[in-house]
């Protein structure tokens, strides 16, 4: 899956773009995240957490969540990754959570990433969120990472 949102319609926090624009937000006490969907998580320096979706209009069709190792000195291993997602459904006035778990690990130099497929429908003007946690984030959750979708 490419790691891009397409047709998520609103504000872009660096630049419109045409066809897909994008608003991005954070949820009280977490971190915003910036034009792409990432926030600066625990681990090395410049470690991040990332959220994309794919979809149209108000239809996600997949999302993923991506934990990218910082830069040094680099992990040997990357292990028990956890993955969550908070979002608000179409209809719904609270929002709900999906919880992504990939036991075992990974080489430390790839980022960690999950996807979600055809998570469904979300509410107009709500946010997307993911957030992760791993060996290389002492199993601390990461600030949400989180994505508003429009109509």
């Amino acid at each position: 899956m490419s790691f891009r949102t397409a047709r998520v319609r609103g504000v872009a926090a660096a630049a419109a773009v045409a066809t897909a624009t994008l608003l991005v937000t954070a949820q009280a006490g977490d971190a915003l995240a910036d034009a792409n969907g990432c926030t600066s998580a625990p681990g090395y320096t410049g470690a991040l957490n990332c959220v994309g979706i794919l979809g149209s209009g108000l239809q996600v069709d997949s999302a993923q969540s991506r934990y990218q190792p910082g830069v040094s000195p680099w992990p040997q291993q990357l292990c028990n990754r956890v993955h969550l997602f908070q979002f608000r459904r179409y209809g719904y006035a609270t929002s709900d959570t999906k919880k992504l778990v990939a036991n075992g690990c990974i080489f430390g130099l790839l980022p960690d990433y999950l996807d979600w497929a055809n998570p469904g429908r979300m509410s107009d003007g709500s946010s997307f969120c993911a957030r992760s946690s791993n060996s290389q984030t002492g199993y601390t959750l990461t600030p949400y990472a989180c994505k508003t979708i429009t109509y």
